[in-house]
């Protein structure tokens, strides 16, 4: 989860990533997210790890368009 939330918050510093929907594949498993509008200047990122095991684990994280940085992460299972 921590991999896929650091990469997502790269690619929305150097603005490749809109809202929308994106997968980032991995050995034991990929991260699906969807990054959306939730204000002004907040995104919000839902992130389904889908692990080889079938193992599900969602998260969201916040982004701040003005500080450029994730400002929150929780993981619920």
């Amino acid at each position: 989860m921590h991999t896929a939330v650091k990469k997502i918050e790269t690619a929305l510093k150097s603005n490749l990533l809109s809202p929308g929907f994106g997968k980032y594949d991995y050995q034991t498993g990929q991260a699906i997210f969807r990054v959306e509008s939730y204000s002004s200047n907040l995104l919000k990122i839902t992130i389904t790890i889908k692990l080889n095991t079938l193992e599900e684990i969602v998260g969201y994280a916040y982004y701040d368009i003005n500080q450029k940085k994730m400002t929150k992460w929780v993981e619920r299972n």
